[in-house]
């Protein structure tokens, strides 16, 4: 993935944002404060609650009502018995401007972990992953499979840097993303990252 940027998804950008993957919590600590500005869906199993911020069109079938539940089922099956997830879907133009405020890099990249925890990394888990719907448009047209499977794929790639997976050692990197299709499977969906047969998730 493309960065785990503890601040993102996409590679492993595990910075104090989250994950890249990252930010940098000292330019600020909630990337997308209005990504909880409204009332929220908040489907919760044991402790854990996911809430869901579109900023794209919604894509057929929705990923609202389907995604936040993947990812508490997700959470469950990870062992998180509490904590929070706010997931921001966003397109390349607003997931650049991200990449370059957070990471200082330029372009758009698949998704960017903020952990809000203080410390980070310390204690039950709160944070907001943001990922990139034209990325996952991208990969999962080249791939073949549902665009909305890539989307939870990225929004699991952040959860595991926020549980101490990383992805910058290849061997950590081949564990994290084994990881991640076990998860996806948990939940009734087909393994994503291998069977795709990529190197990694930026």
């Amino acid at each position: 993935m493309g960065g785990t940027d503890v601040a993102g998804t996409g590679g492993t950008d595990d910075g104090q944002a989250a994950s890249d993957d990252a930010g940098d919590p000292s330019s600020s600590p909630d990337p997308v404060p209005e990504a909880r500005s409204q009332p929220q869906p908040q489907p919760a199993v044991r402790g854990v609650c996911a809430e869901l911020c579109v900023r794209v069109a919604e894509p057929q079938p929705p990923l609202s009502g389907w995604l936040d539940s993947m990812l508490v089922g997700v959470a469950e099956a990870a062992g998180l018995d509490e904590g929070r997830l706010t997931v921001v879907v966003v397109d390349d133009a607003q997931m650049s401007d991200l990449h370059r405020q957070y990471k200082r890099q330029d372009g758009t990249t698949d998704v960017l972990t903020f952990d809000l925890r203080e410390p980070p990394g310390v204690g039950s888990v709160e944070a907001d992953v943001v990922v990139c719907f034209d990325e996952a448009v991208r990969q999962s047209s080249a791939i073949g499979h549902d665009v909305r499977l890539e989307v939870l794929l990225y929004a699991v790639h952040g959860l595991l840097h926020l549980i101490g997976y990383d992805d910058v050692d290849p061997t950590e990197a081949e564990r994290m993303h084994r990881r991640e299709d076990e998860l996806l499977v948990a939940v009734g969906c087909p393994a994503a990252y291998a069977a795709a047969g990529r190197s990694r998730i930026d």
